[in-house]
């Protein structure tokens, strides 16, 4: 009888400590997932991951709310956000475009293109106005 609990008892702590393994590691994969957007720091490329966080705050913005984010943004944060971006577009661009089937994490970065070039048409246009090159709308 003793023999039989003590293989039952070893049974149960290994169960345990497979238990544990498991949760473990689904609490490691929790963890390196955004809580907003759930997206998986592992899933894209480390020359990027210091833009996970505006992917985080903007990458499931679609069209129709970048609009107004346009409008609401503080100019210290998009400029910000275009010193990260500018000069890495076209490698984000190709990694996005690699991605296939697109990922939570492909689509983030793929709206942030869009984001960025939606304020560098911005900063553009404001910039011309400035200069007297084209017509202000109340012009």
């Amino acid at each position: 009888m003793a023999a039989h609990l003590k293989a039952l008892f070893a049974g149960l702590v290994l169960a345990c400590a497979c238990g544990c393994a498991l949760v473990q590691k689904e609490t490691a994969d929790r963890q390196s997932e955004s809580p907003n957007t759930g997206l998986r720091a592992t899933a894209i490329p480390a020359g990027f991951r210091d833009l996970v966080p505006y992917a985080m705050k903007w990458g499931g913005i679609q069209s129709t709310e970048r609009d107004m984010l346009l409008k609401e943004i503080e100019p210290a944060e998009a400029r910000a956000f275009c010193e990260a971006m500018q000069g890495r577009v076209g490698a984000v661009r190709d990694w996005v475009r690699a991605t296939a089937p697109p990922t939570r994490e492909s689509d983030a970065f793929s709206n942030l293109i869009e984001l960025y070039q939606d304020l560098v048409d911005i900063e553009l246009m404001e910039n011309l106005r400035t200069r007297g090159n084209i017509p202000t709308p109340s012009q």
